[in-house]
């Protein structure tokens, strides 16, 4: 697994089956909210994904940057620790850390 701090290509989902000049805007927005997020765990170390978008000014998505989360635990950037967080709405929410 990928165990340094570098930002792996965003995946874009694309679900609705755009192409063209759509979809790579699309995609090199997906890559800059990925890479806020990394920068936002460079600095913190740890948060839940809520953090996170509280953190980066509710500027993206909370599903876009859970996604981001996700993709960059898939690829070893980041760890979820087991520990939880109460969420905004009530809920726990995991906590991820950035590995070192």
């Amino acid at each position: 697994k990928r165990r340094n701090a570098e930002a792996p290509q965003a995946m874009y989902h694309n679900t609705t089956h755009i192409q063209g000049t759509e979809l790579r805007i699309r995609t090199a927005r997906a890559n800059v909210q990925q890479e806020a997020v990394l920068e936002y765990f460079r600095t913190q170390r740890i948060a839940s994904a809520s953090q996170v978008h509280k953190g980066l000014g509710e500027r993206f998505l909370l599903t876009s940057v859970r996604r981001s989360i996700t993709n960059l635990a898939k690829s070893g950037v980041l760890a979820k620790t087991g520990h939880k967080a109460m969420g905004p709405f009530g809920a726990n929410e995991y906590l991820y850390a950035i590995r070192a």
